[in-house]
């Protein structure tokens, strides 16, 4: 069996205020770090950068000598402004090493134990896939009530011209 083809059951992560206003979030498998702001948001939300650290098997006291090694890119989440918890996630980008190995499947499965439920905003056309093997459930609008039906390719890759929004 392909690690890909494994559902993980990621625990939720702890959030660690880090001072001047950056925070991060970690479990066992990944660290979040960063929390800098990085684009818009509406008047409820911060929209927050963090860098994904693929930390299974690293003992705390190697992570500074091993960061450059361990980074594996970012994501960028929409925060809740009264509560500070995660609402979203806007953007993940991985770099090619961390593609294929789970990575990306830890930190989706990670923030959904977080937030209970992750909305998942401005889904490119490529990344359809992916989101379908994390069980997605789509919608043609960023306020998530007009779920897409029969969720087709041919239907996904039309509204997508519009917008592609879901959640996990």
């Amino acid at each position: 069996m392909n690690m890909n083809d494994v559902i993980l059951e990621a625990t939720a992560l702890t959030k660690h205020e880090l001072g001047m206003g950056m925070s991060s979030y970690q479990n066992k498998e990944i660290f979040l770090a960063g929390g800098m702001r990085s684009g818009n948001s509406d008047s409820e939300h911060t929209r927050l950068k963090f860098m994904v650290y693929d930390i299974r098997g690293v003992e705390p006291e190697e992570f500074r000598d091993r960061q450059e090694e361990l980074e594996m890119g970012f994501v960028e989440l929409f925060v809740v402004d009264a509560t500070g918890e995660i609402d979203g996630l806007v953007n993940i980008k991985l770099e090619p090493k961390a593609r294929g190995n789970g990575v990306g499947r830890i930190v989706i499965e990670s923030l959904k134990a977080t937030a209970g439920s992750l909305k998942i905003f401005d889904i490119k056309r490529s990344a359809i896939p992916f989101w379908k093997k994390m069980g997605a459930t789509f919608y043609k609008d960023q306020h998530f009530v007009t779920p897409i039906e029969k969720p087709t390719n041919v239907a996904l890759q039309r509204a997508t011209k519009f917008g592609l929004y879901a959640i996990i």
